[in-house]
């Protein structure tokens, strides 16, 4: 991602919909390269534009956004961990104008 088309973020005022917009960029540019949801918010950086701890509160925030993605089965495993082996995190859906808040 170009670095003047990061969405901005504000840590003292997070925008519930800025951080939907953030995810979704992500997930869009990283779909089928992840196995695990960012447990640090430093993945973050590339899509975002982040000062000083802002990832912290990002990433926080963006705790509720994945919750949201699996409810709505806009996000899910691609096997059951029980089978022993490595589960990848899928996108069910082409169009991410479907997820509302």
């Amino acid at each position: 991602m170009i670095a003047d088309m990061k969405i901005p973020f504000d840590a003292n005022s997070a925008n519930i919909d800025s951080v939907r917009e953030i995810v979704l960029e992500r997930l869009r540019a990283e779909r089928g390269n992840w196995s695990q949801f960012d447990p640090t918010g430093d993945g973050f950086r590339d899509y975002a534009v982040l000062e000083g701890n802002a990832h912290r509160a990002l990433l926080f925030h963006s705790q509720q956004i994945y919750v949201e993605l699996m409810v709505q089965e806009m996000c899910i495993r691609d096997r059951p961990p029980a089978t022993g082996m490595t589960s990848r995190w899928m996108i069910t859906s082409l169009d991410f104008e479907d997820i509302h808040a």
